[in-house]
This record gives C-alpha cells, structure tokens and sequence, in this order.
C-alpha cells in the first residue's frame, strides 16, 4: 500500500469512521496520532472492530491520551478526541 502523498488540513473532520479495519493497522499508534490531527476540537471517532477483542480496543485507541472513550454498543465505540 503506498503512503498518501497528500495531507488533510488540521482540524477539518468532524468524525471519523472506521469499520473493520482497525485490526490490520500495522502502525495503530501513527494512525490514531493522524486521526487526532484531523479532527476537530469536539471531533469524535467512531469505531468497529469485531476482529480484536474490548481490551484490546480499549487500551489501543485510550492509552496514549488522544482519545477518550464516550459510548459503547456491543463492539460500536465512540471517542472522544482529547485536547490540551
């Protein structure tokens, strides 16, 4: 897969929506860093993944501080992005 040659503006999405593809990311880590980037202030990330198990999840997407879970429905997660 080639890396994009073009960036989003800071700041510009509302939500993010990943489905069932969060388990294939080989670099989780730098996505959630590009992910946090790109969304606004209030943004929120919203995310399915019936491939990896809540823990998993949970620590992956909350550890490093971007992100703070919202709401949960079975294996549908929302985030909260973090600021400051």
């Amino acid at each position: 897969m080639e890396p994009l040659t073009q960036r989003a503006s800071d700041k510009c999405v509302d939500v993010v929506l990943s489905f069932d593809m969060f388990h294939i990311v080989s670099d989780k880590e730098l996505l959630l860093k590009e992910w946090h980037r790109v969304l606004k202030a209030n943004g929120k990330l919203s995310l399915d993944c019936h491939h990896m198990e809540e823990n998993d999840i949970l620590s992956n997407i909350t550890d490093d501080g971007l992100f703070k879970l919202k709401e949960q429905n079975g294996k549908m997660y929302i985030f909260a992005k973090q600021t400051g």
